[in-house]
């Protein structure tokens, strides 16, 4: 059976390759790390680091590679485009947030705010064509029961209201019937920014 080895045991195991070989020993291939310490006191090193690696199926990451992570996280990527940019594999990306909670706190931050700017991006769409639909119905001179019954499938005064308010989004076939009924195109309806 396999002894378990802490990360405390491991980092002490590391610091004394390091104090032998200098920092950053572990970024040298495997095959050039096992030709320097074959057959020497520091084979029980490195056999330690593998154990450990193997017990947490994780490898060794460099600390390039996470601040390149961090600075990614809070530029707001996804993880998919985290692990692209990074080259690195999803898998590992989400080893480095399952083995580092602060990085794992910072997206999860990053990803409520990305959503809270998304329902807020699409509020503001709502009430831009809302506003829209309000215009054309005003420009026709229809009450809103009017124009409700003047669209293809009958539609009740509440809904044009929550239309025109933007308490709600008419799907893609009012939309097509509204666009007709105002001789306006579909993407003058819905496009924002103006």
């Amino acid at each position: 059976m396999v002894k378990k080895i802490s990360y405390q045991e491991m980092r002490k195991h590391l610091d004394h390759l390091e104090d032998r070989y200098g920092e950053g020993v572990l970024n040298k291939s495997w095959e050039k790390i096992h030709e320097l310490v074959d057959g020497t006191e520091y084979q029980a090193d490195i056999d330690a680091i593998i154990t450990f690696g193997e017990q947490s199926r994780t490898t060794y990451i460099s600390q390039e590679t996470l601040s390149a992570v961090q600075w990614l996280i809070k530029q707001g990527l996804f993880k998919f485009e985290i692990a692209d940019k990074v080259k690195i594999e999803s898998a590992e990306m989400d080893r480095i947030l399952n083995n580092y909670p602060g990085y794992r706190d910072l997206y999860r931050s990053k990803r409520a705010l990305r959503r809270k700017r998304r329902i807020r991006e699409n509020a503001i769409r709502r009430k831009q064509v809302g506003k829209r639909i309000a215009i054309i119905r005003k420009t026709l001179n229809l009450s809103k029961t009017e124009f409700g019954e003047r669209l293809s499938c009958k539609v009740h005064a509440p809904t044009i209201k929550n239309w025109e308010t933007g308490q709600s989004m008419p799907n893609e076939q009012y939309l097509k019937a509204i666009a007709e009924l105002g001789h306006v195109s579909m993407e003058e309806l819905t496009e924002t920014g103006r």
